[in-house]
């Protein structure tokens, strides 16, 4: 039987929802919505694994206001090196943690004298999951009622289920918080160090990559360009020295793999804006 989510109270939210899939009830007759448990279970491993991350980072965000302007008491950040060990027990539960460590990003306040508000990890959280329960939602309802986004009536039905959406991820939101730092650490420790692991060597693949790209175009820059100075070349200077036609001739009898370099990361030269842009243009052409 589907669930009215917004009429359950926060006390029983967990308890009437369930372990299994979540059959949500939806207002004005619309086809109930379900919620897997697979899909929260997702959402809880990219929780804690961010936890994990933060402990094993060994860094903690702090708000402070001494420097505050009269005007502007927004506070600034603060980044500071901490033992992994304190980290990891200085909560229990990953709503302690969420609602309480700083990201380090901002929004703006709105509100006088106080130009910015300082995230957590539970805004980064939510607007995430948020975002998905409205796809998963849209998606629902355009099979369920065979409409499309580009129908009139498609912002009156997202705007009936709104709240709906908002309980939603509120419930998933309780759900991970109740979550132990200590199981979060224990359970998702391997998959956050693999996943640390793999981001290290795929930024030193595109290192590698890209210190082979610029090596490409040195060689080939040294071969046909020797000639130019080092100085700053301008769009007047690119074209009064005749670069364009000298650079499409040099392009037309190389390797593609060079003009794809070229493309990619541009000639080793002290350009402007403009000349740097057309640069990789003619090259874009010479692959056509």
């Amino acid at each position: 039987m589907a669930i009215d989510i917004l009429k359950v109270d926060e006390e029983e939210l967990l308890p009437t929802l369930g372990s299994g899939g979540w059959v949500i009830a939806l207002p004005d007759d619309y086809p109930e919505f379900v919620v897997s448990a697979e899909w929260r279970e997702d959402w809880l491993a990219e929780a804690a694994i961010k936890f994990v991350r933060w402990v094993i980072g060994g860094e903690s965000v702090e708000i402070r206001h001494d420097g505050d302007p009269r005007w502007d008491h927004s506070g600034q950040t603060y980044r500071y090196r901490k033992d992994p060990l304190v980290l990891l027990t200085r909560y229990h539960t990953l709503r302690e943690w969420f609602e309480t460590e700083y990201t380090g990003n901002s929004t703006a306040s709105f509100e006088s004298g106080k130009g910015l508000n300082w995230d957590t990890y539970d805004k980064d959280i939510e607007s995430s999951i948020d975002d998905e329960i409205f796809e998963n939602l849209k998606s629902h309802l355009e099979a369920a009622l065979d409409y499309d986004s580009d129908d009139d009536v498609w912002m009156d039905i997202l705007d009936d289920v709104t709240w709906v959406q908002s309980a939603i991820t509120h419930a998933v939101m309780v759900q991970i918080g109740r979550l132990s730092t200590k199981d979060a650490w224990q359970e998702f420790q391997t998959a956050a160090r693999a996943q640390i692991a793999l981001e290290r060597k795929e930024a030193e693949d595109r290192a590698a990559h890209y210190r082979a790209l610029r090596q490409t175009v040195h060689e080939f820059w040294d071969a046909h360009f020797a000639d130019l100075s080092e100085n700053y070349i301008d769009k007047p200077t690119f074209n009064a020295l005749g670069i364009p036609a000298r650079l499409l001739a040099s392009l037309a009898d190389s390797d593609p793999d060079i003009v794809e370099a070229i493309v990619e990361v541009g000639l080793p030269g002290t350009f402007s804006n403009s000349v740097a842009l057309e640069i990789k243009a003619i090259a874009q052409k010479a692959l056509k």
